[in-house]
């Protein structure tokens, strides 16, 4: 803030498709966000990578997979 004393920085909690409109018309520079389906017109830096771990009960069809992608869990009780 020092050295850019006229810089406005903001953090708010959005929702994706509200930061998608508000890039859209310009009510705000930048946004982030984990899910980039429906933004590929916009310009994109990946912040990180995280490991996801599941833990499913022994009975449920996802434990038989060695790998469950977020995918998988479309429609799962998490």
């Amino acid at each position: 803030m020092k050295k850019y004393p006229q810089l406005d920085i903001r953090v708010v909690e959005m929702k994706t498709s509200d930061i998608k409109k508000a890039l859209e018309t310009g009510e705000i520079d930048a946004g982030i966000v984990a899910n980039l389906a429906g933004m590929e017109e916009s310009s994109q830096t990946s912040l990180f990578y995280e490991q996801f771990y599941a833990y499913v009960a022994r009975e449920n069809t996802l434990s038989k997979s060695e790998v469950t992608r977020t995918s998988d869990l479309n429609g799962e009780p998490l």
